[in-house]
């Protein structure tokens, strides 16, 4: 735990899940999630949790590459680094030296950042979209760290704001008790059932993430599905055949 991290009611809320943890204090989180030599998958067996408090910048703007809103003022941000799967062909094993988790606890420096940007918007007759789930699966660590339940009470209080929440996860039970938001996208990132053993052997199959995506639209959610990667298999015709067949 960052010695600048006490005190936050997120950190209250992590420590108090592991009450027979060992805390370690720190100076900054780099120290231990940047240092050299670190190997992510021995790592991936035993995760960390790092709690900190992040610094500007707080909201990015997305790539050209994601997926399109309709908007041209979309943007993501970074609460938590890391996710709690593994997938074969996820670019985080590349993009962090470390396999360990770290939180952003300050989340009402995250808010008001976005609160400013939607002052000065590009195009203000279109809706913000921030995703928030860009570097992570923020729904699978919500057993641990309530971030998505938290972050759908604060759109609620904003306007012309959507965020969206992509995930991996079964965990919809996590948040069932919340009240639907129509400013609020709940995304599934799907694949085959083979690819899922294969590939997401750390997610949840196919079928848990398919029920709790109509538990989240029986309940009146907004749900997008993701068919992301697509990848290029043995017989990758014939298994996302199927595939499609049994998700529509």
């Amino acid at each position: 735990v960052e010695r600048d991290a006490f005190g936050f009611e997120l950190t209250d809320l992590a420590l108090s899940k592991f009450p027979r943890a060992t805390v370690i204090k720190i100076g900054h989180y780099k120290d231990v999630f940047n240092r050299p030599g670190q190997d992510f998958q021995i790592q991936k067996s035993s995760m960390k949790l790092i709690l900190a408090k992040k610094t500007e910048p707080f909201l990015y703007p997305a790539s050209d590459m994601v997926q399109d809103f309709g908007t041209p003022n979309v943007y993501y941000n970074t609460p938590i680094l890391n996710c709690l799967y593994n997938c074969d062909y996820c670019y985080l094993q590349g993009m962090y030296p470390s396999g360990n988790v770290v939180v952003f606890v300050n989340e009402n420096d995250f808010m008001d950042a976005i609160g400013l940007k939607l002052n000065e918007l590009d195009d203000p007759l279109k809706p913000m979209v921030v995703s928030i789930s860009y570097n992570t699966d923020i729904m699978a660590m919500e057993n641990i760290i309530p971030m998505t339940s938290r972050w759908i009470k604060f759109v609620d209080t904003q306007e012309n704001l959507t965020i969206e929440v992509r995930t991996k996860s079964a965990l919809f039970s996590s948040i069932n008790n919340t009240k639907p938001s129509e400013n609020v996208i709940l995304s599934w990132t799907l694949s085959p059932d083979s690819i899922c053993q294969q590939n997401e052997p750390t997610a949840p199959p196919l079928q848990r993430r398919l029920g709790a995506l109509k538990e989240a639209m029986a309940n009146g959610w907004q749900v997008r599905i993701c068919f992301d990667p697509v990848l290029l298999v043995e017989g990758w015709y014939d298994i996302y055949t199927r595939f499609f067949d049994e998700v529509f």
